[in-house]
């Protein structure tokens, strides 16, 4: 009775456990504290000669005006069938406006910017 009883409590400590430890690792929340990244999503040119480059950060992600952030470019090269990918450095932007909870506009601080490019910094 006494190791039905141990066996039935390790049991439930285990699946506790294990299910904190899956939430942690999907729980964006705790991922942003680290390591904030998004997408380019396109090039706002709605201001006559103040245009903006979209990228898929906002509030949520803890985006704040000033920040700076790394740009990459992704690289797709295949060899007998075999893809390899690449993340190029391609420049750096600039947060100058949060747009919502999902979306800020940036400038480039140096380098060039493409839709689809990845923009990150690390925390």
């Amino acid at each position: 009775m006494k190791n039905k009883i141990l066996i039935g409590f390790l049991y439930g400590i285990l699946v506790l456990s294990l299910g904190g430890l899956l939430n942690c690792a999907t729980t964006s929340k705790a991922y942003h504290e680290y390591v904030m990244k998004g997408s380019v999503v396109g090039y706002d040119d709605s201001i006559a000669g103040n245009g903006k480059w979209i990228i898929c950060i906002g509030k949520k992600d803890g985006a704040k005006v000033g920040q700076i952030l790394n740009a990459y470019r992704t690289k797709v090269t295949q060899i007998n069938k075999i893809k390899k990918y690449e993340k190029i450095p391609v420049g750096k932007v600039r947060i100058d406006e949060i747009i919502d909870d999902h979306y800020a506009k940036v400038s480039i601080v140096e380098g060039t910017l493409e839709a689809n490019d990845i923009v990150e910094i690390q925390l």
